[in-house]
């Protein structure tokens, strides 16, 4: 029941082991389609590629319960525990997620996930505003992939932390009654908002939908549920311990897909 503000712009993946997981940026052809004339052969064509890599780790924590505070739990703590347990690791892929975007780590090439070179960083922080969020869109729009082609990334979601959420409602939700077309407000339910407080400050973010191009993506350990848990009881001391374990892991796969601006 935790809510997880992530996950509508990442993607969720598997992990067969420990080892590095690959995720290749696929492209597309190299080269136009061609006109294949009667009886003409088709000619090949090939593809460019580039890769990400990520793995997933291992984390987990232990409770100890004793005899006399199970006996004396007029607080019934012992029956919250497991949702306490799940609503902490919830927190821990948040954090995880969310610092993929504050830490602006490198990408397959060595430059930063938000750089200028990547097309997908405000050359002059703004606010959440009609003329920002313009730029934002057409910066995501103009982006090139691995062939040089237009892909024509569309932005779905809004993301930015609670010192802009009235910012960013009026923005989404305003209806003006123009009175010229410069009047009206062309953003109203056109993005997605996404609030989390591990966003700080004025800083925003746009993201395409996840299934038309990479964004982030977060893996669990094929077979293991997202949290296991299990409970053994003491024998030298009376009481009982729980331990919870979660293998997690997540990375930044196409920059061309996230766009940031730092906010004013």
């Amino acid at each position: 029941a935790q809510q997880r503000t992530f996950q509508p712009f990442t993607r969720r993946g598997t992990a067969a082991n420990f080892k590095n997981l690959t995720r290749a940026q696929i492209s597309g052809l190299v080269g136009d389609f061609e006109q294949v004339v009667e009886g003409g052969e088709y000619k090949r064509g090939t593809m460019t590629e580039a890769a990400e890599t990520y793995k997933v780790l291992k984390y987990g924590r232990t409770i100890a319960l004793t005899w006399e505070t199970l006996i004396d739990d007029d607080l019934d703590a012992f029956s919250r525990i497991p949702r306490a347990v799940a609503v902490a690791a919830a927190e821990k892929q948040s954090d995880l997620i969310y610092s993929i975007l504050s830490t602006n780590a490198n990408m397959y090439d060595g430059a930063a996930l938000f750089v200028a070179g990547h097309g997908n960083l405000a050359g002059i922080a703004t606010g959440i505003t009609t003329a920002g969020l313009a730029a934002a869109r057409a910066a995501m729009r103009k982006q090139t992939g691995l062939d040089g082609r237009k892909i024509n990334v569309q932005a779905k979601y809004l993301i930015c932390g609670p010192d802009k959420e009235e910012e960013a409602l009026q923005i989404l939700n305003a209806t003006i009654v123009a009175t010229k077309t410069t009047d009206t407000n062309t953003f109203r339910g056109s993005l997605e908002l996404i609030i989390d407080p591990r966003i700080t400050g004025n800083t925003w973010y746009l993201s395409a939908n996840p299934s038309a191009i990479d964004t982030i993506e977060y893996a669990f350990l094929d077979g293991q549920p997202e949290l296991f848990t299990e409970m053994r009881e003491g024998f030298e001391i009376d009481g009982m311990e729980i331990k919870a374990r979660m293998v997690f892991g997540c990375k930044a796969l196409d920059w061309r897909g996230l766009y940031k601006n730092a906010g004013a």
